[in-house]
């Protein structure tokens, strides 16, 4: 269970840096 909420971390993480990028 603890895998599946760290995975979930740097999904949103990484669409913040695209976000910036565009």
């Amino acid at each position: 269970m603890a895998q599946s909420r760290h995975e979930e971390a740097p999904i949103p993480n990484h669409q913040t840096v695209h976000y910036e990028s565009s």
